[in-house]
């Protein structure tokens, strides 16, 4: 079976209509899951072991879903999810652990994808804007992100913020959280009053990435003055993957997918992030 006909499988057996287009997947890989017994013979549900490894927006995710698998659909015994980068582990723990008790693989992925863009979203403007400010400093934790810009010798704090991504769960939606310190006097009164104006704009969750960007990057010019464009680009490392697909008549059934199934963004495209 080819990848993109794997895939299309997987989502009519599971009932997935979210839009997983912006999912890259690495690997697919079915296999009974010997540890229960398999009684077919009647054509009843077999116990089947899936384990998909994928990258969203510069996330990698693994994905171990033990599943019965009926005729035309197929119901999740048992959910796990990895998120490989540590930190940002931690930060979707709450949500993972929710994800993994609902054992929904539609609401999975498109909680997933809503945290991998705006995770994405935040990383380009830290490393775009901030980390272009030698006076700016940026530190992540397992809590988010905390920014702070100084003054020349970082002995006077002009802003601090910490930058957190939370979701509601009672309507699971995914959104920015931004909590920041905002020291007035040390500023003139009508850098103050841009900056307070832009931030409470930055706080409200429903703003898009590229006004969220253009925002960031005018209260940093508010701070520091304004740095010329061609001096803000910054080349980010473009990943490559490698197509597997094994063909084999035995009951297990591994398809390792490459990059051009789904989309990945790369340094010059940042405009995937509606």
């Amino acid at each position: 079976m080819c990848a993109s006909a794997t895939i299309e499988a997987f989502k009519q057996d599971f009932n997935i209509n979210t839009d997983i287009s912006d999912i890259n997947f690495r690997k697919f890989n079915v296999e009974p899951y010997d540890a229960l017994p398999q009684n077919h013979q009647f054509g009843e549900k077999k116990c089947l072991l899936y384990q998909l490894e994928f990258k969203v927006f510069n996330l990698d995710v693994s994905l171990r879903v033990l599943a019965f698998k009926y005729e035309k659909h197929a119901e999740v015994l048992k959910l796990e999810i990895k998120i490989c980068n540590d930190l940002l582990s931690k930060e979707i723990a709450a949500c993972k652990n929710f994800l993994q008790r609902r054992r929904n693989l539609n609401l999975t992925f498109e909680v997933i994808i809503k945290y991998a863009r705006l995770f994405e979203t935040r990383r380009l403007i830290c490393l775009t804007v901030f980390q272009k400010r030698r006076n700016v400093a940026t530190l992540s934790e397992d809590v988010g992100v905390i920014v702070k810009c100084c003054n020349d010798d970082f002995s006077v704090k002009f802003l601090e913020l910490n930058w957190s991504i939370q979701w509601t769960v009672d309507t699971y939606e995914v959104s920015d959280f931004i909590e920041f310190y905002f020291n007035y006097p040390v500023l003139t009164k009508e850098c103050a009053a841009n900056v307070k104006k832009k931030l409470e704009l930055l706080v409200e969750p429903s703003v898009d990435f590229h006004p969220k960007l253009k925002l960031w990057k005018s209260v940093m010019n508010d701070l520091y003055g304004y740095i010329p464009e061609d001096q803000n680009s910054t080349v980010l490392t473009e990943s490559t993957d490698v197509l597997e697909i094994s063909d084999s008549d035995s009951d297990v059934s591994v398809v390792e997918l490459e990059s051009n199934v789904c989309n990945q963004a790369n340094s010059d495209e940042i405009m995937v992030i509606d």
